[in-house]
């Protein structure tokens, strides 16, 4: 994997998933530790978190990022965070592919496994796969 592909990873994006099967995400994060900035690149700045509808949570990895497509008005967003309260402010629109999935970028895609892990995509096939969390803040 090239440089520019784990940056995209960090920024993370999935495929659309029910929540319905799956026991509520915990919300917790850590404010004492709160370092006071967001990332926020390309995204947009999204309402607070009670007024989103969480799809579904997984972990990067190679970064311990918690990676989140939540649902706000319709649209998908991905929404990255680490364990700090300011993080997950902002996300980036997705849009959908065809088989099931959220286009990143550059023919990257995420879509979500019949077994509820977050597999990474291109014209090659899978190339990387998430595990799927209950948690949307980063331990």
């Amino acid at each position: 994997m090239n440089t520019a592909t784990i940056a995209r990873f960090i920024a993370g994006a999935f495929a659309f998933y029910s929540v319905a099967a799956h026991a509520a995400p915990d919300m917790t994060c850590s404010a004492d530790k709160e370092p006071g900035l967001s990332y926020r690149g390309d995204r947009e700045k999204l309402p607070p978190l009670k007024q989103r509808k969480i799809i579904g949570t997984w972990l990067h990895t190679d970064n311990h990022l918690a990676v989140s497509l939540e649902q706000v008005n319709g649209a998908v967003y991905e929404v990255v965070r680490s364990r700090y309260c300011s993080s997950g402010t902002y996300g980036r629109r997705l849009s959908k592919v065809s088989g099931g999935g959220y286009e990143l970028d550059r023919g990257e895609y995420y879509r979500i496994e019949p077994n509820g892990e977050l597999g990474v995509y291109d014209s090659s096939g899978r190339f990387d796969v998430y595990s799927r969390r209950n948690k949307v803040f980063a331990d």
